[in-house]
């Protein structure tokens, strides 16, 4: 019998069974295929497997006698199969006739080899050299099939009349650009894949594949894309690109995973470190170095790159300006770096305590695309710069201008104000004009506010002084008195910024430099009548003055012939008054009254007012002297008889008894005098006299002289009708209210007679 064959050489092969001698018995027997137990054994036909190397049914064989030679039926299937040389035993056992042999000691060993030619050995490869596979969130297993094909790589549909054994394992791409996938570490959770199985792998024999399988880990880390190499070798090749027993390399013998990213980069901002979550922060100016953090709002397995600065709208400044601007801050724009995982990193700020009193500033800080790597611009943040000093003190840089004074010009004098701070805002303070000098002539200056300019640390307040032609006090004040500003705010709102300096009163001396009025009697003379009532004499200044001048006013009495009963006050003999002007006045009268009741008869008289001198304030006197004429206005007074003594009830009647003497008094009406000497003639008034006058016989009385008259003794004057006019002419002296005329002696003549009259009469001489 045949011990071999190709496949497609012998698809029946002799397998002849002989009997090593004629018999003439017939024979018979059975036969069958038996596996020899190795590896290599061919696969039968049992009519129940589709893949097969052979036919070979159990069956009998019969030699008739004297034959020698029995053909047992076998087919070799030529398959498509690469197949390694494959064997299978034929065993007989014979059942009847005369014949020996037969058994496992028989068993014929019949061997299929395999022809490269025919069925060449297949190529182990993956279908594709590449593919990609999106991560997502949670872990996913994936699939990979391992090929066997042909050398024009097509995949073989049959597979291999072997089993393939190869070996897989995760490799190197090589590739400096992209970065390999790494194994999942349990202990850190990280890594992006792990391996499901053996790394020995089989495709059975009939197949023309097998599955490798890899967790491709879920995670919520933004990473790149990364490169899985599986690499794929042959079981009994442990060196790449050698020729295995049953395989061969294919054409990708690598398979490149790239591990699609679908994790978002994080979005990186500046985080607001206080509780309003508004993205703005702030602190005093005095705290120089702030710390801000840049954080990313979820991990991230890239190496991130952000890029920050100090960006525009911000009202802080980073260069010096005036010097209500100095550098506010220090701030260089840059990059921090953030490795795998890292969400935060820390950003400083210098804030510069300078001695400005400002606002609040603020120093916008941002996240910017130029420069930021694997992560988006998110949300910057607004630092306020708080200003922590107090607010400036204003204050008058000197107290006064000296105690002299500066003298009165038509000037504007800047009184200087200083602050001890420069600001970025207006300074602002009231303050409130006061003083002995007179607003709107000696000055203008109203209560107002003072102002130190943005930058600046002084500023003026503008006095306007007034030249006058006036006599004024030596030193007049403008007293200039700052306000406490605390909580003032101007009209529009805005705060005053100020605080009250160490000199806040300003006193501004201006020196007078007009000469002193001169004070006239204006007229210096004047007749009034006696009962005209006060007299008014006019006082004048010759230039008004700011100071109040008070003179000294009275009657000169050595140049006043009046008595000091023809006047009275406020100016009189016993005392003197004053006549004061007040500020700016130039006009002012005082006052003599004459005595309009005195009642006598006199001549005119002189009385002289004299401005005696300057008792307060400023002046000279001129014209010193106002002489008054004062006209009488009495009339001569009226005389008649004393009726003191006169009969009660009864004017201008006495009674008398025979043998009295009676003197009657002529007498000036009461209450009048005179200067001047009243000559009156005295009479009897024949018509009404009943008694029998003087020088007759049985006369009723006598004239005779008078011992009070100075002028005759008691001796008998002539008879009444010898007496001339001039005898009975009577002289009162000047300054004497009443004279005695003679006296009249009643006769005691003895006879009775009824009651006589004697009427006595006045007449003017």
């Amino acid at each position: 019998a045949l011990a071999s064959g190709t496949e497609s050489g012998q698809a029946g092969p002799a397998m002849n069974l002989e009997l090593t001698a004629k018999s003439g018995k017939t024979i018979e027997g059975t036969y069958e295929a038996v596996d020899r137990g190795a590896s290599t054994d061919a696969t039968r036909n049992t009519g129940s497997n589709s893949n097969y190397d052979y036919t070979l049914d159990a069956g009998n064989f019969s030699f008739a006698p004297y034959a020698t030679n029995y053909n047992i039926p076998i087919t070799i299937v030529d398959d498509p199969l690469y197949e390694v040389n494959e064997s299978f035993d034929v065993r007989f056992t014979v059942t009847s006739g005369n014949a020996g042999g037969g058994g496992a000691a028989d068993d014929h060993t019949y061997t299929i080899t395999n022809s490269s030619s025919d069925d060449p050995i297949p190529l182990l490869s993956f279908s594709s050299s590449s593919d990609s596979k999106d991560e997502t969130d949670a872990d996913v297993t994936h699939t990979f099939t391992v090929y066997i094909t042909d050398n024009s790589g097509t995949v073989l549909s049959a597979g291999s009349g072997v089993d393939i054994g190869y070996t897989w394992q995760v490799g190197d791409d090589g590739d400096g650009s992209t970065e390999n996938a790494s194994l999942y570490d349990a202990g850190t959770s990280q890594g992006d894949y792990s391996l499901v199985g053996d790394a020995l792998r089989t495709i059975e024999k009939y197949t023309n594949s097998d599955d490798i399988q890899i967790v491709i880990k879920g995670d919520n880390y933004a990473e790149a894309n990364k490169n899985l190499r599986l690499v794929i070798d042959q079981q009994d090749d442990p060196v790449d690109g050698g020729e295995g027993d049953y395989t061969n390399d294919g054409a990708n013998m690598t398979h490149d995973v790239t591990i699609t990213n679908d994790d978002a980069d994080p979005t990186a901002k500046i985080l607001d470190g206080d509780a309003t979550a508004d993205q703005a922060m702030s602190g005093p100016e005095n705290t120089t170095s702030v710390n801000f953090t840049i954080q990313l709002d979820a991990p991230s397995l890239k190496t991130t790159t952000v890029a920050y600065e100090a960006s525009t709208g911000g009202t802080a400044s980073s260069t010096a300006g005036g010097n209500d601007d100095p550098d506010d801050f220090d701030f260089t724009n840059g990059t921090v770096t953030f490795s795998a995982l890292d969400v935060e990193e820390t950003i400083t700020l210098t804030v510069h305590d300078d001695a400005v009193y400002e606002d609040s500033e603020t120093v916008v800080l941002a996240v910017i695309s130029t420069g930021t790597q694997n992560a988006s611009v998110g949300q910057g943040l607004t630092y306020t710069i708080t200003e922590e000093a107090d607010p400036p003190k204003v204050t008058f840089s000197s107290s006064d201008n000296g105690a002299s004074g500066r003298a009165e010009a038509d000037e504007t004098v800047e009184i200087a104000i200083a602050s001890d701070a420069y600001s970025d805002q207006l300074l602002q303070i009231d303050y409130a004009v006061t003083g002995t000098a007179t607003s709107g002539e000696d000055y203008t200056l109203a209560n107002g506010i003072a102002s130190v300019a943005i930058g600046a640390n002084t500023g003026t307040i503008d006095l306007e002084v007034k030249e006058d032609i006036w006599d004024e006090e030596d030193i007049e004040t403008v007293i200039i008195t700052l306000q406490d500003p605390t909580g003032d705010v101007d009209a529009s709102g805005n705060p005053y910024n100020t605080r009250l300096g160490d000199t806040p009163v300003y006193t501004h001396n201006i020196a007078d430099d007009d000469d002193p009025p001169t004070m006239n009697f204006d007229p210096t003379s004047g007749s009034h009548a006696e009962n005209g009532g006060a007299i008014s004499m006019t006082v004048k200044l010759d230039q008004p003055s700011q100071k109040t001048v008070t003179a000294t006013v009275g009657v000169k009495a050595a140049s006043t012939n009046a008595e000091a009963a023809d006047y009275t006050g406020p100016i009189s003999a016993e005392s003197n008054t004053t006549v004061t002007f007040a500020a700016l006045d130039q006009e002012e009268t005082v006052t003599l009254t004459p005595n309009a009741s005195d009642q006598i008869d006199e001549a005119n008289e002189t009385i002289v007012v004299e401005l005696s001198g300057i008792v307060a304030g400023n002046g000279t006197v001129g014209n010193n002297e106002y002489t008054i004429t004062l006209e009488d206005s009495d009339s001569p007074p009226a005389i008649g008889f004393d009726t003191s003594a006169d009969d009660v009830g009864v004017e201008n009647q006495i009674t008398k008894s025979e043998g009295d003497t009676y003197a009657p008094n002529v007498v000036l009406a009461t209450g009048f005098s005179t200067e001047y000497a009243i000559t009156f003639v005295w009479g009897i008034d024949a018509a009404t006299t009943t008694a029998t006058i003087d020088g007759v016989t049985y006369e009723d009385f006598e004239v005779t002289s008078s011992t009070s008259d100075g002028v005759s003794g008691e001796s008998a004057l002539a008879a009444y009708a010898d007496l001339s006019v001039a005898d009975r002419t009577i002289t009162i002296p000047a300054g004497t209210r009443t004279i005695a005329l003679p006296a009249i002696t009643f006769s005691s003549d003895g006879r009775y007679e009824d009651q006589e009259q004697l009427v006595l009469t006045l007449t003017s001489s």
